[in-house]
């Protein structure tokens, strides 16, 4: 077991009172604390209204209400079997009549299964946590004297979460006006047509240039190896380097087509799966390196490096195959011209 122990502490301009209706509302239809627009696919659920005895969570964080003091303090107790078995909890603490100290704490233990997933899930606690504050600053006061950065891989990993819950149906679709749609569609798709297949065409001149003899970011087969493939492993022959060149061009093509507008099946299809392939690569990469304990050369640049790369480029050959759907954008494509009537003799 690895014990957890962490506090959060923000001191806002605003008398308690206020803030404990805030507060009191965790969970709830009008939740003014949590920040479920960031946190989509993890919203605070109970199974009653928030109280001693009240059942939920967050995504696949499972706790029940503990000790409530309406206005003040709430205490929850993490299920068991979920990994984590302790407590965490919010308190206010009035300062003075007009500043009030809101609090976060966690006092836990994570079972070895859960342990190699801590260097993702403390970060991620961590921001949900500060934009949880955020909400209830603003709320409390009207203004935020500093918004909390969330890091790019973080928030990719939020999108991925996302997504895949909306694709199981586990989330109604997105409710944006179609403005909205065309905008995130032009921030999006296009950079992603044009980013990804560069990416993966530089990745597999890479390897065919390590084909040829080349062998930064070594100076021979062994270091190379090392960087690239794994402690102890070989470097694999020419053929079969220059092999996986020639699919991560094939890869680059393909999206490269369909992001060019191409639409035959077969190449949206083939778009998808290589989106799945590398989603696969980063997702399966990290927990193994992590529970490796990140002793090699390799599994660190693999955690820093190779898979959040292939998380990234998945996740942008995902969009690509998906395209532009919004309505306005369908609605300012060119029409189809009619066919020239045809001439008789």
């Amino acid at each position: 077991m690895r014990r957890i122990d962490s506090l959060h502490v923000r001191d806002i301009a605003a008398p308690m009172a206020p803030l404990g209706k805030i507060l009191d509302t965790l969970g709830s239809a009008d939740d003014r604390l949590w920040a479920k627009d960031i946190w989509v696919g993890e919203p605070v659920e109970f199974d009653r209204p928030l109280g001693i005895g009240a059942s939920g969570g967050h995504g696949s964080i499972r706790y029940s209400v503990e000790q409530y003091e309406p206005g003040r303090r709430i205490l929850f107790r993490f299920t068991p079997g979920t990994g984590l078995s302790g407590v965490h909890g919010f308190q206010l603490q009035p300062l003075n009549a007009d500043r009030t100290r809101l609090c976060h704490f966690l006092d836990a233990e994570a079972s070895m299964w859960m342990r190699p997933f801590l260097p993702i899930l403390i970060p991620w606690h961590d921001a949900i946590v500060e934009t949880a504050f955020d909400r209830a600053e603003l709320e409390a006061t009207g203004s935020l004297r500093r918004r909390t950065h969330i890091p790019a891989w973080l928030r990719l990993l939020n999108a991925i979460e996302v997504a895949v819950l909306r694709a199981l149906g586990k989330l109604p679709p997105a409710t944006v006006s179609l403005e909205q749609q065309t905008s995130l569609a032009d921030r999006l798709v296009r950079p992603a047509a044009l980013l990804i297949p560069a990416a993966l065409g530089a990745i597999a001149a890479v390897h065919a240039a390590w084909a040829l003899g080349w062998r930064w970011p070594g100076h021979s087969d062994d270091t190379l190896a090392e960087r690239v493939v794994g402690a102890g492993a070989k470097l694999p022959p020419g053929l079969v380097m220059g092999a996986v060149a020639a699919l991560l061009g094939g890869a680059a093509t393909v999206v490269g087509a369909v992001g060019a507008g191409r639409r035959e099946r077969s190449l949206r299809a083939a778009t998808w799966g290589v989106a799945a392939i590398l989603l696969a690569r980063g997702a399966v990469s990290i927990p193994m390196d992590l529970l490796g304990g990140l002793r090699s050369r390799y599994s660190r640049l693999d955690l820093a490096i190779y898979s959040p790369l292939c998380l990234a480029l998945g996740a942008g050959a995902a969009i690509v195959a998906r395209g532009v759907r919004s309505p306005n954008a369908r609605e300012g494509a060119l029409p189809r011209q009619p066919a020239p009537p045809a001439r008789h003799s």
